[in-house]
C-alpha cells in the first residue's frame, strides 16, 4: 500500500474511531452535570476523530496536487489487520451500562496504539507541512490529546503512550 493508499485507510479508521467514541457517548445517560460533562467529552473526542479525517484529506489533497512524498509511509497487510482487530475488540466492548472505568479502558486501548503514530507520520508524510499551514488544526490536535491525558488521569490510570501493535497487543479487555 503507497502512501495516498495508507492515508486512505487511516482516513476510514479515524472515522470509525469517531463513531467508537459517539457510540460510547450515547450509552450514558444524562441525569446530573457530572453525565452531561462526561457525554460531551465523549462527543468531543468523536468530533476530534472527523477533523483528523479532514486533516488526512487535506494532506492528500496536497499529494494529489503535486506536493512531494518527502517521508513515503506505508501500512503493512498485517497492520492494517491489526488496526481493525483492535477497532473490532473496542466496538464489541461497548454496551448499555459501560462503566467509566470500561469507556476509559476503550480510550486508552486506542489512543495509545500505533494509530497514533501512524496518523501523525501520514501528516508528516509530504512537505506540505499540513499542521503548520492549518493553526487551528495544529492546536485542536494539541488539545485532543491534552483532553485524553487529562481523562485518562483522572478516570484511570495514567498511562505513557506506547506501542501495541508490534510484540504486544493491547486489547480493549478489562
Amino acid at each position: 500500500m503507497n502512501t495516498e493508499g495508507a492515508i486512505d485507510f487511516q482516513i476510514l479508521l479515524e472515522k470509525r474511531i469517531g463513531k467508537i467514541y459517539r457510540k460510547i457517548a450515547e450509552q450514558f445517560e444524562y441525569k446530573t452535570e457530572a453525565d452531561a460533562k462526561w457525554i460531551a467529552f465523549w462527543e468531543l473526542l468523536s468530533a476530534d476523530e472527523k477533523d483528523h479525517a479532514a486533516l488526512l484529506a487535506i494532506e492528500k489533497g496536497f499529494l494529489q496536487s503535486g506536493t512531494r512524498i518527502s517521508k513515503p509511509k506505508e501500512i503493512e497487510p498485517e497492520v492494517r489487520r491489526e488496526f481493525e482487530t483492535l477497532l473490532t475488540d473496542c466496538e464489541n466492548r461497548i454496551h448499555a451500562g459501560i462503566t467509566q472505568k470500561e469507556s476509559i479502558e476503550i480510550l486508552k486501548a486506542l489512543e495509545n496504539s500505533e494509530l497514533n503514530n501512524t496518523f501523525t507520520s501520514l501528516l508528516d508524510a509530504t512537505d506540505s507541512k499540513v499542521l503548520s499551514h492549518l493553526a487551528h488544526f495544529s492546536r485542536a490536535h494539541a488539545d485532543h490529546d491534552h483532553r485524553i491525558q487529562a481523562a485518562i488521569q483522572q478516570y484511570g490510570q495514567p498511562t505513557t503512550p506506547e506501542k501495541t501493535l508490534k510484540g504486544q497487543k493491547e486489547s480493549c479487555d478489562v
